[in-house]
C-alpha cells in the first residue's frame, strides 16, 4: 500500500512538473510572439527631425549634382552647368534612358528623387515613405536637343502654395485612409496615393487642407552659385592672360555695347577693343563655349579700378584681380 502510494505521489508529482514546463514553454512563446508584434512607437517630433534630415542631404545632392559639369551626348562638356536630373518615374533610384528619359524630354517632371543616381542611401522620411522630386523643365539634365539657357534669366519655375522655385523635394509622410502604396506597381502617376496636392495649372500646385506632406524648395540662387563662380573665374583667368601680355587691364565697354572704350571704367567685359589690345576669346574651348552658350558675360559687371586693378561683379559674388593676381 505505502509502495502504490509513493509511485502514485511521483506520478503526479511529475504530472505538475511536466504541465509547468509546459505552461512556462507557452508563456515564453507568447512573449516572443508579442515583442515580435510590437515596435516602440516612433514620436512625431522624431518623424519630423529625421524627415527635414533626409529632405535636407537630398537638397545638398542636387546641388552638387548641378555644381558639376554634365555632358548632354551632343553639346560640349560643361554646357549644362546647373542642370538636374530628370525625376525617377518607376521607383529604383535611377535614372535610366526610354524609363525615366526619351530623347531631349524628361518622361515626367514629378516623380521620386533618382536617389541613386545622386549617390545617396535610399531617400525615405520619417514615416519610411520614399521622397518625391518635382522639377521645372528647363532645368533638366537632357540627352539632347535644343536645351534652355541656364543663367540667372532663366524664369522657368515650378509653384507650390504660391511659391515659386526651380525644384521641390516632398515627405510624403504616412499615407492617409484613402492612400494605398505600392511602389512595386505604381508609376509615378500615381501621385495622388502620396501627395495630397490640387494642380492650378500648368507647373502650379496647392496643398490640400488635409495633406501631411513636407517640401522643401530648391532655388535658382543657391542652383547658379557655383556656375557663377565658374564663369567669374574663367572670366579673371582672360583678363589675367590680356594682362600678361599688355602689362595693364583695358578699359571698361560702355552698357549698351561690347567695345572697350578709354575712360570707361565700369559696364560690361569688352569683347572688342583695337587690334593692338585684342582680348582672347578662345571659344573653342570647352569651359568658354559653356560661358558664352549661357550668356554668363551679360551677368558680370566689369569695374576697372586702375590699370593695374579691376572687379569683377556677379549677382551673388565679387572678386578682385590685381596684377595678375586673383585677390
Amino acid at each position: 500500500m505505502g509502495a502504490r502510494s509513493s509511485a502514485a505521489y511521483s506520478a503526479s508529482a511529475a504530472m505538475r512538473r511536466q504541465s509547468g514546463m509546459a505552461l512556462l514553454a507557452l508563456i515564453v512563446l507568447m512573449a516572443v510572439a508579442i515583442l515580435s508584434l510590437w515596435q516602440p512607437r516612433v514620436s512625431p517630433e522624431a518623424e519630423h527631425r529625421r524627415s527635414q534630415r533626409v529632405l535636407q542631404e537630398a537638397l545638398q545632392a542636387l546641388v552638387a549634382y548641378a555644381s558639376q559639369a554634365h555632358s548632354s551626348g551632343v553639346q560640349m562638356e560643361r554646357l549644362r552647368m546647373g542642370e538636374l536630373p530628370c525625376p525617377d518615374v518607376d521607383g529604383d533610384g535611377v535614372i535610366n534612358p526610354t524609363i525615366d528619359y526619351t530623347g531631349s524630354d524628361c518622361t515626367a517632371y514629378v516623380g521620386w528623387l533618382p536617389w541613386r543616381s545622386l549617390g545617396l542611401p535610399e531617400g525615405k522620411d520619417g514615416t519610411g515613405a520614399r521622397l518625391w522630386y518635382v522639377l521645372a523643365p528647363a532645368w533638366a539634365n537632357r540627352a539632347g536637343g535644343v536645351e534652355a539657357v541656364l543663367n540667372p534669366d532663366q524664369t522657368d519655375r515650378v509653384w507650390l502654395d504660391g511659391q515659386a522655385a526651380v525644384a521641390w523635394l516632398i515627405s510624403p509622410s504616412a499615407p492617409l485612409p484613402q492612400q494605398q502604396r505600392d511602389i512595386a506597381s505604381d508609376g509615378a502617376s500615381q501621385i495622388a496615393h502620396y501627395l495630397e496636392w490640387s494642380a492650378l495649372g500648368p507647373q502650379q500646385w496647392q496643398r490640400q487642407a488635409a495633406s501631411n506632406d513636407r517640401a522643401l524648395a530648391l532655388g535658382a540662387d543657391r542652383l547658379l552659385y557655383s556656375a557663377e563662380q565658374v564663369a567669374i573665374k574663367a572670366v579673371a583667368g582672360w583678363l589675367n592672360g590680356f594682362y600678361r601680355d599688355q602689362h595693364h587691364y583695358p578699359s571698361a565697354a560702355p552698357l549698351a555695347g561690347q567695345v572697350c572704350q578709354a575712360g570707361v571704367s565700369v559696364g560690361e567685359l569688352p569683347s572688342a577693343c583695337p587690334t593692338s589690345l585684342a582680348l582672347p576669346w578662345p571659344e573653342s574651348d570647352d569651359m568658354d563655349a559653356w560661358l558664352l552658350r549661357n550668356q554668363w558675360l551679360a551677368h558680370i559687371e566689369y569695374r576697372q579700378l586702375s590699370s593695374q586693378r579691376v572687379q569683377l561683379v556677379g549677382p551673388q559674388q565679387r572678386v578682385e584681380i590685381a596684377s595678375g593676381v586673383i585677390q
